[in-house]
């Protein structure tokens, strides 16, 4: 959803300047409750950051990193989201390349809030719509996890990039542009960034079956900033930075599950936990022609006459950017299922809530007849 109010940019202390940008100056409104240190000598609005979604606060964590730090190489999941890719669980990390294993590893940054006291930081976390906030969990920053290069790569296990195998990975990385952001918007900005390729082969292998299917899913489906379909060669192309048999057959596995018409990471999980459940694979974005014309559904069991619909509210929540109020929004769904069901099909929902509790989307599919695999 669009912000209502002018976006904030990130503030860069000048050495120099013996004026309001000089890092004295910024520090001193820091202990006043007026910015945020998101890394040293890059500050924020304290509102730009309170009112962004959780997740969208660990690029804001990257671009003031790259600010900071220009030469900063991002990998694995911030590389991932750096290319548009939505992760199912984002990670509350930075995640970087270092040339050392000394150098990796967790970095906690300082307090954002310097000496700020906790009387103005509960003013803070009070918002205009009277919402108030907890000051501990708004107010916390996105700590850095430092990684080294992948093995392929490495002169050793301890030391950094391979002069041989430099060249060719320094070649690959490519300069992209903050996402937009809701809150926060820092023209001009570009960040140094593993290719889309190898940040998939370094990262799939090692995340949960639904988080690795959604990334999948999305980068075959071209959900992403470069907007083409994956393809396995490509992946294929980085498959010497996958660190052991294991990763690779996990990777395989996953590659193989995955399906581009799946259109957004609750539909990815959803059919990761209907697998899981024992029930027939349903098919995907199935058309149906209604008196109101066509429209797809999410998932489908001919056979059954089932179609299923992952809610993920989204719509509602983003209707007045399609000149909807959320109450319109609700009447034409209601009136999209009605014209589904005069199809002769029963309809199955299910939201978020619901694949945090597999059981629930298990009694929900078994109710409507939804067929078991083998039965």
């Amino acid at each position: 959803m669009p912000s209502p109010h002018p976006k904030a940019t990130l503030l860069v202390a000048r050495p120099d300047d013996g004026g309001s940008a000089s890092p004295h100056a910024l520090s001193a409104r820091v202990d006043a409750g007026e910015l945020l240190r998101i890394r040293p000598g890059v500050y924020l609005e304290p509102l730009a950051w309170i009112r962004s979604p959780p997740w969208e606060r660990p690029l804001i964590a990257a671009a003031a990193q790259a600010l900071a730090r220009p030469e900063t190489i991002f990998c694995r999941e911030t590389a991932l989201s750096l290319h548009g890719v939505s992760l199912l669980h984002p990670e509350d990390f930075v995640h970087i390349r270092v040339s050392s294993n000394a150098s990796a590893g967790r970095r906690a940054p300082r307090a954002m809030t310097g000496r700020t006291s906790m009387r103005r930081l509960q003013q803070l976390c009070h918002l205009p719509d009277g919402t108030t906030l907890n000051a501990e969990r708004a107010l916390r920053n996105v700590p850095t996890r430092a990684f080294q290069f992948p093995q392929r790569y490495r002169v050793s296990l301890k030391k950094g990039l391979d002069p041989s195998a430099s060249r060719n990975y320094r070649a690959a990385l490519v300069d992209v542009e903050l996402p937009e952001l809701q809150e926060v918007s820092v023209p001009g900005l570009r960040l140094r960034a593993e290719p889309v390729e190898l940040a998939t082969m370094d990262t799939v292998h090692r995340l949960s079956f639904p988080s690795a299917i959604s990334v999948l899913d999305g980068l075959r489906g071209g959900r992403h900033r470069a907007g083409t379909e994956l393809v396995e060669v490509g992946l294929l192309a980085w498959g010497e930075a996958l660190p052991s048999r294991r990763a690779r057959l996990r990777t395989d596995v996953a590659w193989k599950f995955s399906d581009g018409r799946s259109a957004n990471p609750g539909e990815s999980w959803s059919r990761v936990l209907i697998h899981d459940l024992g029930f027939e694979p349903p098919d995907l974005q199935v058309k149906l022609i209604t008196p109101d014309g066509a429209l797809y559904s999410d998932f489908g069991w001919e056979a059954a006459g089932v179609v299923g619909e992952f809610d993920g509210n989204q719509k509602y929540l983003q209707a007045e950017q399609y000149g909807l109020s959320p109450q319109q929004a609700v009447l034409h769904e209601k009136r999209r299922e009605d014209g589904i069901r005069r199809l002769g099909y029963d309809v199955a929902r299910w939201n978020w809530q619901t694949l945090q509790n597999p059981w629930q989307l298990e009694s929900i599919l078994r109710e409507k007849g939804v067929p078991r695999r083998g039965l």
